[in-house]
Order: C-alpha cells, then sequence, then structure tokens
C-alpha cells in the first residue's frame, strides 16, 4: 500500500476491511511490512494470540479468538508459560513439593522462577519448616525460657538460679542436716566446710512458687506482670519467690515426702 499526496510513501495494512491505519495499532511499520507487537498476528497485526508464544513451553488454544489461551506443559504456569511451577520438576519430571499454599495460614507462595517465597513463621526451600521471623529470639526456644534466660541455638541457657530444659525449676542451697557425732569426718583445713557447713541444691518447680511478699500470687504470672518490659528485674524477683507453704491435711502424700 502507498500513501501521501503524491503517493510516494509505503504503508502497512491494517488488516481490517475499511481501515487504514497501519498494522491495526498492534504493531510498527518497516517498509510496507507490519511488525506486530506482543500478543498479535498477522499481516496488518489484527489476529490476537497468546503472549510470547507461550515461551515454547505449551500451545496456543485459538479456539475462541478474542481470548487466546496457552495451555502450558507441565511444571510450567503462568499466562505465557513464562513461570516455572513450584510443584513439578519439568527438566527431571518428578513432582516437588510446592509452597504449601494449600494450607492454613498459607505457608507461601511459587515465584517466577520456581522459589518459593514463604510466609512470616515459616521457612525452608518448600516453607515445609516453621520459623519465628516476627517473634523475639527467646521465641525459638521452648517455653521462651520462662523469661529467665537467653535462647542460644535453640537451648536454653538459664539464669543463675534456674536450671531445665525451659528454665521452669528454681535451684536454692539448703544446709545438710547435722549428722551423728560418730559419723562425722573431720574438718580438715584444705576442706573448711563441715557437714554442718555442707549445702546441697534443692530444686523447686515454678508452679510451687510464689511471690515472697504476698503469697498468694503465684511467682511467674506475679513476677511478669510486675515486670513485664525489664528482664532484669523479672529475674530478680523470679530469683527471690518462695516455695508454696503445703496443707498437709490435704496435700498428696507425694509432695510430703
Amino acid at each position: 500500500m502507498w500513501s501521501g499526496e503524491d503517493c510516494a510513501t509505503l504503508t502497512c495494512p491494517s488488516g481490517i476491511p475499511g481501515k487504514v491505519n497501519a498494522c491495526s495499532g498492534h504493531g510498527s511499520c518497516d517498509e510496507g511490512v507490519c511488525k506486530c507487537a506482543n500478543g498479535w498476528k498477522g499481516f496488518g497485526c489484527h489476529v490476537k494470540t497468546c503472549l510470547s508464544n507461550c515461551h515454547g513451553r505449551g500451545k496456543c488454544d485459538e479456539s475462541h479468538p478474542q481470548h487466546p489461551k496457552c495451555l502450558c506443559k507441565k511444571g510450567y504456569e503462568g499466562e505465557d508459560c513464562g513461570f516455572l511451577s513450584c510443584s513439578w520438576d519439568p527438566i527431571l519430571n518428578v513432582p516437588k513439593p510446592g509452597c504449601h499454599e494449600d494450607l492454613q495460614p498459607t505457608h507461601g507462595m511459587c515465584g517466577s522462577n520456581g522459589t518459593c517465597f514463604c510466609a512470616a513463621n515459616y521457612t525452608g526451600k518448600y516453607c515445609e519448616k516453621p520459623a519465628c521471623r516476627t517473634c523475639r529470639p527467646l521465641d525459638h526456644c521452648l517455653n521462651s525460657c520462662n523469661n529467665v534466660g537467653v535462647c542460644e541455638n535453640g537451648k536454653c541457657a538459664c539464669n543463675v538460679g534456674f536450671t531445665g530444659e525451659d528454665c521452669s525449676t528454681k535451684t536454692t542451697e539448703v544446709a545438710t542436716p547435722e549428722a551423728p557425732a560418730s559419723l562425722e569426718p573431720p574438718a580438715s583445713p584444705e576442706s573448711p566446710a563441715s557437714l554442718l557447713e555442707m549445702k546441697t541444691k534443692k530444686t523447686i518447680p515454678l508452679s510451687r512458687l510464689v511471690m515472697s511478699d504476698d503469697r498468694r500470687v503465684a511467682c511467674l504470672p506475679g513476677c511478669n506482670e510486675r515486670h513485664e518490659n525489664d528482664d532484669s528485674e523479672r529475674w530478680l524477683c523470679m530469683s527471690n519467690c518462695v516455695e508454696r507453704a503445703i496443707d498437709r491435711r490435704t496435700a498428696p502424700s507425694s509432695l510430703l515426702q
């Protein structure tokens, strides 16, 4: 086709009868030949087709001319088959676990390159592991070390005076009862502690501790409430807690031993 006052300018067809705009507005004209934009084809760029020719990873279904659709090969996803799947490996032709998108809450979502992007509190190649990205370092440990310890590589390092996997036991020193005189070994200068001076450690579960100044209040919730934002004061408070008095009339025999 030619255009201009002297018909000397080579132009491109529209591909649509009755319309003279070159390449139907879906491409550029280069010396009478249309170069169609992505998603269009035909001598006048007037036919809608699949984006990027489905990247060679699928077949374009044009049975509905106004809505062509890529039918992607297994392992590829997206409107133009441009995304790698997180549930199938198209190279090895084997299944992959996916990103656990179908769980509640959703663990993650699949990115365009077949890599999982995990939601908060999940990690791993396929978002299969629990994490704690939005919480304190203590939350990586059992029961947050009961706020009387620090979490080191997933294990509690308890503050002085506390022990146990989650620092849930208080340790306190008690004097050893006096032994009969005939059994007492002589004290030596090198060992200044006689039996009367020796002390042993007693362990008391936190559930058995009460506040030292108000024995009606349990130690752990009481100290947490009083010193919510001060770890040092909380630890000092819990260190000063005392063992709950046992009512010998109603207590089980196991507590009376």
